[in-house]
């Protein structure tokens, strides 16, 4: 798909009176990514943050349990009402598990964007940076086949290309 774009936009660059001396670059952004040192050390404290939630959970999961076995145990010689109270109680304690789930779930995306949200800013940043420096008109994530710079250098084809179409 990449290459279809690169070669169309190479072939009508020059109808629009273009250089021909572009400079074109890519980028397999993921890999970069993954081994950035900033990358591993917000990796550890997701894990960290992942351990403590897990053994919460399990704490939790372990307390409701033990109530459902003497629950169990004691069955027989409750009354009705008793027996009612328990199993409200133990389903609160099930509806505590689910909620207390979702909710590190959802704390958990958050701490990980957090984290990770600056290093892509970063990463973003330096490619910015390279493609200035290196003069160049597109960089493009071969990982992706998503373009993440474009230079003021380059001429925008969109409307030329909706012309084509017929699209206003």
């Amino acid at each position: 798909m990449v290459k279809r774009i690169l070669v169309a936009v190479m072939l009508m660059l020059p109808m629009f009176g273009v250089a021909q001396d572009l400079k074109f670059g890519h980028i397999n952004i993921q890999e970069v990514f993954a081994i950035m040192p900033e990358t591993k050390e917000a990796q550890t404290k997701l894990e960290a943050s992942q351990s403590q939630m897990e053994s919460k959970l399990a704490s939790l999961t372990e307390e409701a349990m033990k109530r459902k076995q003497e629950l169990q145990a004691k069955a027989n010689t409750m009354s009705e009402a008793e027996k009612e109270d328990a199993y409200a109680e133990l389903q609160g304690y099930e509806e505590r598990i689910t909620r207390y789930r979702e909710n590190a779930a959802k704390e958990l995306q958050t701490k990980q964007m957090e984290l990770l949200q600056p290093i892509e800013e970063k990463l973003r940043t330096i490619i910015e940076q390279v493609g200035k420096e290196k003069g160049l008109i597109y960089i493009f994530d071969s990982g992706m086949g998503v373009v993440h710079y474009i230079s003021d250098k380059s001429v925008d084809v969109t409307p030329f290309v909706k012309e084509k179409l017929g699209i206003q």
